[in-house]
């Protein structure tokens, strides 16, 4: 079933508030099956991926040498489409 997604745009950054570039993201968990797919953050640190149904999703960016930041995030309404 397709409940029509959304896309996610994020930017992602270290502790020390830098630019998190060329780290990997992708979804830890998800409300329904997903393949393995992953991107890299920009140079700007940011990065867009694709949540195709409601409900908590586990974003996790991965930059080298560093542990992994995870973060729950919740779609909870569809957009709605201007005519």
């Amino acid at each position: 079933m397709n409940d029509g997604g959304t896309r996610i745009d994020a930017r992602s950054h270290l502790a020390d508030d830098s630019l998190a570039i060329e780290a990997r993201v992708f979804f830890g968990t998800s409300p329904v099956p997903m393949p393995d797919i992953a991107t890299l953050t920009d140079e700007d640190g940011r990065f867009s991926l694709y949540a195709p149904a409601l409900g908590n999703y586990e974003i996790v960016c991965h930059a080298d040498s560093l542990d992994p930041a995870r973060l729950t995030s919740t779609w909870t309404e569809r957009p709605t489409k201007s005519r």
